[in-house]
């Protein structure tokens, strides 16, 4: 049980404080019931008192708490208050395997661990150096209740809280490169269609947070929409489909994007055996969502290549594409070719270290394609580590003299200038397999910034303008 501190001296200041409509706490607190009249306020008041329990145990802006309970309601309470009190809050199962749970707080840099004593038992030996602030506790309750009631602002917090301030941090055991940090203008923003009703905005909100913190799944939800639009992205050679993530800041905020990983993340069985088999799975998984609006798929490097053929695949079920946006998808039918050596290069390290006829490769062999393909930075188990690299070198070895049938659909191809400069320009490859209207456009970062922070200045407005530009069909779920 952490030492609480004093309250922090209010800042003295010449008018009362303005609540800024930007913050989540505020807007929470700002919550019609529906029956009409406020939300609970015991609720309101609880959730009052423990961020100022926080506060006085020194968490606030810049800081993380993790929210380690397994009901909704605690869990919704626990986001509350860790927010009211400036800091960000990470979602924390106590059901997962210790060693799983020390790695998000690890990565998320988590500095205390908000629980209560129902979930408290199975986090008694992870990370026992974090304070713990465990509600039920009879000496932590008797604290929270001298705490004052009322919302909070900066003058009770230990920093000022702004709209770009962190409000969630997000890791993916197995899925996200680096947790992911959700600021309150963000997350409003993905709640704001849900404003006005107080069930609503609390659902959507957890809803939100356990998207964005959720397990590996073969399709995750990168960005809500309204149904207006939907576009699904296609995975790099990394087999994960998170580096799409802030891409989809750029876009329409109506349109729902989906980000499609490899199967092998959930299905140990997954094995496919032809390339037609492989991107009719990716096809079906696809299918399955309900996709309401025009649909996109959009693909960087070999989910550029892999996303060409399941539009193709969706056009011979009669599930037509309004668009395809192929980011720098380099590919090449010759299997001795440059674009084929590249290709190894970018898959082992090196050339195919495979001994002609072998199509297995062992564990040490496995371990370099994965820190190849830049996993040595994920989270995944050992587990899902090997079954992903697997899964990629099978994707490597089926696209091995793949000749892509045409499409009709309106295309998109954004060029690396660095790849144009010293391998092949992508568009001119894709051109001649694209009989739909062809749209290229070119940037100044090497094939693996794409999507940088930096290369995405640039990308992120031209697929955005490329995909407001067009019409096309309803779906491809129906």
């Amino acid at each position: 049980q952490p030492a609480p501190r004093p309250e922090p001296t209010p800042r003295p200041q010449a008018a009362p404080p303005i609540t800024d409509p930007g913050l989540l706490p505020d807007l929470l607190d700002s919550l019609d019931s529906p029956g009409g009249g406020h939300a609970d306020d015991q609720a309101d008041d609880r959730a009052h008192r423990i961020a100022r329990e926080l506060v006085a145990c020194g968490a606030g802006p810049g800081d993380v708490v993790a929210v380690a309970m397994r009901s909704r309601p605690d869990r919704v309470l626990g986001i509350r208050a860790t927010t009211a009190s400036g800091a960000a809050a990470t979602l924390v199962d106590p059901d997962e395997p210790a060693e799983r749970v020390l790695a998000a707080l690890d990565a998320c840099h988590a500095a205390w661990i908000l629980t209560t004593d129902a979930d408290a038992g199975g986090l008694a030996a992870v990370a026992p150096w974090l304070p713990r602030l465990i509600l039920g506790d009879r000496e932590a309750e008797e604290s929270i209740a001298r705490r004052r009631r009322g919302p909070l602002t900066d003058a009770d917090r230990r920093a000022s809280l702004r709209p770009d301030s962190a409000a969630v941090v997000a890791h993916r055991p197995g899925v996200a490169t680096r947790p992911v940090t959700v600021t309150h203008r963000d997350l409003l923003d993905r709640l704001s269609r849900h404003r006005g009703r107080g069930h609503d905005v609390i659902a959507a909100l957890l809803a939100t947070i356990e998207d964005l913190a959720g397990a590996s799944d073969a399709v995750v939800r990168l960005a809500d929409g309204d149904g207006s639009s939907t576009l699904f992205c296609i995975h790099p050679m990394m087999g994960l489909a998170w580096p799409y993530l802030e891409l989809s800041r750029y876009l329409d905020p109506r349109t729902t994007v989906w980000g499609v990983q490899t199967p092998a993340l959930v299905d140990p069985s997954f094995r496919p055996t032809t390339l037609a088999d492989l991107v009719q799975r990716y096809a079906d998984e696809i299918a399955a969502v309900d996709a309401p609006g025009p649909c996109h798929l959009l693909g960087w490097s070999v989910g550029g290549v892999l996303a060409q053929a399941i539009t193709a695949a969706l056009a011979e079920r009669g599930r037509s594409v309004a668009s395809l946006v192929l980011l720098d998808p380099v590919h090449g039918p010759d299997p001795d070719g440059p674009v084929a050596r590249a290709r190894s290069e970018a898959t082992f390290g090196g050339p195919d270290p495979r001994p002609a006829g072998v199509t297995d490769l062992g564990p040490d062999d496995l371990a370099t394609v994965w820190h190849t393909v830049g996993g040595d930075q994920l989270s995944l188990t050992d587990a899902q580590a090997q079954r992903v690299a697997t899964a990629m070198v099978r994707v490597h070895d089926l696209l091995v003299g793949h000749v892509p049938a045409p499409v009709g659909t309106d295309v998109l191809v954004i060029d690396s200038a660095v790849t144009a400069a010293h391998l092949v320009r992508t568009s001119d490859f894709w051109r001649a397999r694209c009989t739909g209207r062809v749209r290229t456009a070119e940037v100044p970062f090497r094939h693996g910034e794409l999507l940088s922070s930096d290369a995405l200045l640039e990308v992120g407005p031209v697929v955005a303008s490329w995909m407001a530009s067009v019409s096309g069909p309803a779906t491809v779920g129906e």
